[in-house]
């Protein structure tokens, strides 16, 4: 029988759990490559609690779903969420540093996905406060940035970062902090549909690098397509520094926001399946082939050696699942196939923006040096940002 803590005990350098200050659960678990230097990152949850019998599991083998954090009286008290938040950041950056054997004043940047943010500069300040970094690491100047890019955030941060030329050989610091139960952890059905109440919860995921390096940029692709049938409607916690009649994509000097169709009356998010799983797909089918001819210019005779993705349930991996078969890049997968079957698949689910960096930093101690990586990303708006990495660093391979 699948036991989530001999996986983790298996696969990562670090796995613990414990109490935060304020008393909420949280897990951490730390990866680093075994031979690529300055690779290495934290994956953890908190304020959450775990599904391991016979629940509705969304087609996970284990779930962390979001709960109100204890003590009770404490939910809708957002300096305490945003102590919670500032305190497991902290707790992942020291991670970092302490695999990559960086000091703090080696940082060269920090580049952040966070898709229910608030107020972005002041939180990155924050981030670089309670972490004791310098605060140059969270400028314009640096390369720092944020993306709210809802699900597809820590994606567009780690495109955004391996491809900047002006951040090739600096260590940089990818981070995505999901909070998301500010909004969900109610669990009463009144500011979100079941489907969401039951995939979505908090998640941290951070990896530190050096780009150009321990990952080396092949090709890519940002796409994106108006939800305007409003299948994924979701508040924007950002919403007073956007456009209602604007652009899809809203950028300032540091943050790059993405506007989301608004929900019903008195709800936070609703969610389609069924068409938030079409709209999702159909964005995928436009982007993912031309990444993969691009891949093939650049690398003639060369494979994709492994896949990083989002996921949001059981449906949506086998989806997008199938549409990488039908690019050549997984064999067949069977309708009923497990989810041990698609390569990238996290066994606890769907932690909203930071899905996809904690499914990478999962895949760590696996990665072979050389290994060619499609990292596949998306959500509301919506937006996906697809491309592809290489483990290491090749000579006359680099693009700048």
């Amino acid at each position: 029988m699948f036991s989530p803590e001999v996986h983790l005990a298996e696969s990562s350098l670090l796995f613990k759990q414990g109490s935060l200050d304020t008393g909420a659960f949280y897990t951490r678990e730390a990866y680093l490559h075994a031979t690529i230097p300055n690779l290495g990152g934290v994956v953890g949850r908190w304020c959450v609690e775990k599904l391991l019998g016979d629940e509705e599991k969304q087609g996970f083998p284990v779930l962390y779903q979001s709960r109100p954090m204890d003590p009770e009286n404490v939910h809708n008290n957002n300096e305490l969420h945003y102590q919670n938040e500032l305190e497991i950041t902290s707790m992942a950056i020291k991670s970092i540093l302490e695999l990559n054997q960086w000091e703090r004043d080696s940082v060269d940047a920090v580049v952040f996905g966070n898709g229910m943010v608030m107020d972005a500069v002041p939180y990155m300040q924050d981030v670089a406060r309670i972490a004791k970094l310098p605060e140059r690491v969270v400028l314009v100047e640096s390369g720092s940035y944020l993306f709210a890019h809802a699900c597809n955030s820590s994606g567009a941060a780690t495109h955004y970062t391996v491809k900047n030329e002006k951040l090739q050989g600096k260590r940089v610091i990818v981070l995505d902090v999901e909070h998301i139960t500010r909004y969900l952890g109610m669990l009463d059905g009144k500011v979100a549909d079941k489907l969401s109440l039951g995939v979505f919860s908090n998640g941290v995921a951070g990896l530190g690098f050096v780009p150009g390096k321990s990952l080396q940029y092949i090709c890519g692709a940002s796409h994106e397509k108006e939800d305007k049938k409003g299948v994924l409607p979701g508040e924007m916690a950002y919403k007073e520094y956007i456009d209602e009649q604007g652009l899809l994509i809203q950028q300032d000097e540091q943050v790059s926001y993405i506007r989301l169709p608004y929900p019903s009356p008195g709800h936070w998010i609703e969610m389609n399946g069924f068409d938030t799983g079409k709209l999702f797909l159909g964005l995928l089918e436009e982007c993912i082939p031309s990444v993969l001819d691009s891949f093939k210019k650049y690398c003639p005779g060369e494979q994709i050696d492994r896949v990083v993705a989002h996921h949001a349930s059981a449906s949506m991996f086998k989806g997008v699942g199938r549409l990488l078969v039908k690019q050549g890049v997984l064999p067949k997968v069977g309708k009923n196939d497990p989810w041990e079957t698609f390569p990238w698949v996290m066994y606890d689910g769907n932690a909203s923006g930071a899905t996809t960096l904690m499914a990478f930093v999962r895949q760590l101690n696996t990665m072979k040096s050389g290994d060619n990586i499609l990292v596949v990303s998306f959500g509301a708006g919506a937006s996906a940002d697809v491309f592809v990495v290489k483990a290491g660093c090749q000579k006359n391979r680099n693009r700048f």
